[in-house]
């Protein structure tokens, strides 16, 4: 099967404007029957535009003959939540609630009325194969959906897929989950379809590259799947299952010029999912925005989800010459990597081509650092220079920042509050990191920490430190602080709007009881507590605090 649709990727399918088969809406759930398998999204997840990841997968394998049913749970909760969770969908709120089980778990406890129905709909479809899309935030409760529906049928195949499937992330601790069968790992479309296939006719998953798999008790890796080589050749994503008017920006398509990223930063878990770095071409980008205005009128803004639109230069500023040329009306948005090459002169073409907005992966302003950690296209680069240029061109400009990563000294933590002060005018916002600087398994710094004087964490993660102490998990915290309470002073615009990390007793305490500073932990855990009292997982360390405090005052 795997052959069959390499040739035909070879061969090319027809993305021309005119050519999506897949126009007609799609019927209710309610009235869907015997779908090969139904595609599901969990909250927490964006709310600003349908997900990308189904709208796509949906269109490849209709494409080759499957019905299709995705199904976005995420924006239904978001529709129907209520005050108690009016925040949760928030940037600064998000991650330390939807990593959190317990929060999930009593979020899941209060909507188990609206989680029974959607369970029974998808039951009552008689699918055979049922797919999380996956992600940090939406894990915990994607187990919750996956145990209802093997609980009701426990015949049905779940299969997990996306970045936090993958064995580098969580992959490992998803497949022990009973009601999870198997992970697909990497590029989803020649797996989803291989899957597609092996269900319908009751076959083995033996066969299915990128599938890691459970049979008579063990798992089974069936090795990596190839990685489609042109994407221009996949078919438009297709939107007809989502209403564009739930969701928060609701004239938006969400669309990708790329995937994979041709820096090498030490932290970045991208290259373990996407393998090597491609473009869609100019022109079919172009190609497909003007087909979705066409089927949706209200489209007049298109937010690029893929790591960097600038990846190759001559590909974006043919991106921007054809929107020019076609006189095409609509605003977009998307993120970039730091390079010489953004001059004005290129700004101002994207800002004539409709660029509202460009998010810089900036990280530290010490362009030496940038080298050290991998950010290889930021060689030359005049940071400065390229901030005024964006600034000057009209185009609003967004930049994230990370803390303490391998290589950084206190000079260069001030070098970043210091360009806060000098740019403040000229910056749309910040975007800084309140996860500061982590590794997980299959980026370098976890990997190889030798290379860049790391001690690995006890934990994955947020908790490593430099061989000679100077950078912590606490110093990092202060940095981050240091850089929201200028932002703050300064009035710049920022996602994390708050002087403090929300969840800093949590994350101090979790950082001395790992390291066995119990007495230094206990404060920090009661203070957590004491707002959050339904912390199961604060809650048993704290218990375990107390107790070895006991023992020590014992001997």
């Amino acid at each position: 099967m795997i052959d069959y649709l390499k040739s035909k990727l070879k061969i090319g399918v027809d993305a021309s404007a005119d050519a999506n088969p897949f126009a007609a809406s799609r019927t209710a759930i309610e009235n869907f029957d015997r779908p090969d398998a139904v595609l599901i999204q969990c909250a927490g997840w964006g709310i600003a535009t349908p997900p990308l990841a189904l709208a796509s997968l949906s269109s490849f394998a209709r494409h080759h003959g499957f019905k299709i049913l995705p199904l976005d749970l995420n924006i239904q909760h978001y529709t129907n939540r209520s005050a108690k969770y009016s925040k949760m969908w928030d940037i600064d709120h998000s991650q330390s609630f939807w990593n959190n089980s317990s929060f999930v778990g009593e979020f899941a406890s209060d909507n188990q009325e609206i989680i029974n129905a959607q369970v029974s709909a998808i039951i009552k479809t008689q699918t055979k194969l049922v797919c999380f899309s996956v992600y940090a935030s939406c894990m915990e409760l994607s187990f919750v959906y996956a145990r209802q529906l093997k609980a009701q049928n426990p015949e049905i195949k779940i299969v997990f897929g996306g970045p936090q499937a993958s064995l580098n992330m969580g992959g490992a601790y998803i497949l022990r989950q009973s009601s999870v069968d198997a992970i697909a790992q990497g590029e989803g479309e020649l797996i989803f379809i291989d899957l597609l296939f092996k269900v319908k006719f009751n076959d083995s998953l033996k066969d299915v590259k990128g599938i890691i798999y459970k049979f008579e008790g063990k798992e089974v890796n069936n090795g990596p799947v190839e990685s489609i080589r042109n994407l221009s050749l996949l078919p438009f994503a297709d939107f007809t299952d989502f209403d564009f008017n739930l969701y928060r920006d609701s004239s938006t398509l969400p669309l990708m010029s790329s995937r994979g990223c041709p820096n090498q930063c030490i932290y970045c878990s991208e290259v373990v999912f996407w393998k090597t770095y491609r473009g869609y071409g100019a022109i079919r980008i172009v190609d497909e925005i003007e087909h979705h205005q066409k089927m949706y009128p209200q489209i007049n803004r298109v937010e690029f989800q893929d790591s960097l639109v600038n990846g190759q230069i001559k590909r974006l500023e043919k991106f921007a010459d054809e929107i020019i040329e076609r006189k095409l009306k609509f605003t977009w948005v998307g993120q970039a990597v730091i390079r010489k090459e953004m001059t004005y002169e290129l700004f101002k073409k994207l800002k004539d081509s409709g660029c509202e907005c460009l998010a810089f992966g900036l990280e530290t302003s010490t362009v030496g650092l940038m080298m050290g950690i991998g950010k290889l296209l930021s060689k030359g680069t005049e940071i400065d220079q390229l901030v005024e240029d964006g600034h000057r061109a009209g185009v609003s400009c967004a930049y994230n920042f990370m803390f303490g990563m391998p290589g950084e000294t206190e000079e260069d933590a001030a070098k970043s509050l210091e360009f806060l002060r000098k740019h403040k005018d000229h910056v749309g916002t910040v975007n800084p990191s309140a996860a500061f600087c982590g590794f997980t398994p299959g980026t370098p710094g976890f990997d190889t920490p030798e290379k860049f004087d790391v001690v690995p964490s006890p934990v994955q993660g947020q908790y490593w430190q430099t061989k000679d102490g100077s950078n912590t998990l606490l110093v990092r915290l202060r940095r981050f602080e240091d850089f929201c309470s200028l932002a703050d002073d300064l009035k710049v615009p920022t996602t994390y709007p708050h002087r403090q990390l929300l969840d800093r007793d949590r994350i101090i305490g979790c950082y001395h009881y790992f390291f066995n500073n119990f007495e230094v932990a206990r404060p920090h855990f009661e203070r957590w507590l004491e707002a959050n009292p339904n912390d199961a997982e604060i809650k048993h360390y704290l218990t375990k605090v107390k107790s070895k405090a006991l023992v020590t005052a014992e001997l």
